[in-house]
């Protein structure tokens, strides 16, 4: 699925981790302000990029990101690769996080 942010990355030769782009460069070259509301709006736009991406739509076009490159599309296999294990690694620390929350809360009474 190629869409305005995948187009930007093509365009923009942001390929490879090494080439990558922060949100507020990414917004300058869409003729936004790099404002937080505009920032928090291409992220989320982002987001569902990635959910709506299709395996017919190339892992090419799968908009990968670090927090030292910015954004960017895979150069290698490998890059999604590692991009993967690192959303793994998030997604868990987020649930123990959740979990133990909800533990808590449920000890103290404010959840059944």
């Amino acid at each position: 699925m190629t869409n305005r942010i995948t187009e930007l990355l093509h365009a923009n030769g942001n390929i490879g981790a090494a080439n990558g782009i922060k949100v507020k460069e990414m917004l300058k070259l869409l003729g936004q302000a790099p404002t937080n509301k505009n920032s928090r709006n291409l992220t989320a736009e982002i987001q569902s990029c990635r959910r709506q991406w299709r395996e017919v739509d190339g892992l090419e076009n799968y908009i990968l990101s670090d927090t030292s490159h910015g954004y960017y599309l895979p150069l290698t296999a490998d890059e999604a690769v590692s991009f993967l294990s690192t959303q793994d690694k998030r997604a868990i620390q987020t649930f123990s996080t959740v979990k133990a929350l909800r533990q808590h809360l449920k000890n103290i009474g404010l959840l059944s």
